[in-house]
């Protein structure tokens, strides 16, 4: 079975960021690699990685009320302008 997991070096002491899926006593072989530092955050919450890809658009005023008038070509249905 193969597991990979991200950790951090302390200077001493390889910490997990999530626990090991193993029976106590269980001898393993370990290979490191040093990530990536998009890896490094992996175990963020998914919320602030949704956050920073989110941004705005440039658009009319009324682009939420009338999205399918802007994204379909539908007939607008108010009439006021924006």
């Amino acid at each position: 079975m193969t597991q990979t997991l991200n950790a951090t070096f302390d200077g001493k002491s390889l910490h997990f960021d999530a626990p090991l899926k193993l029976p106590p006593n269980t001898r393993c072989k370990v290979t490191v690699e040093v990530a990536e530092e998009s890896d490094k955050n992996s175990e963020a919450n998914p919320w602030d990685e949704i956050a920073k890809l989110a941004g705005t658009v440039e658009g009319p005023a009324d682009m939420a009320a009338e999205h399918d008038h802007y994204i379909h070509g539908t007939p607008k249905r108010s009439n006021e302008k924006s």
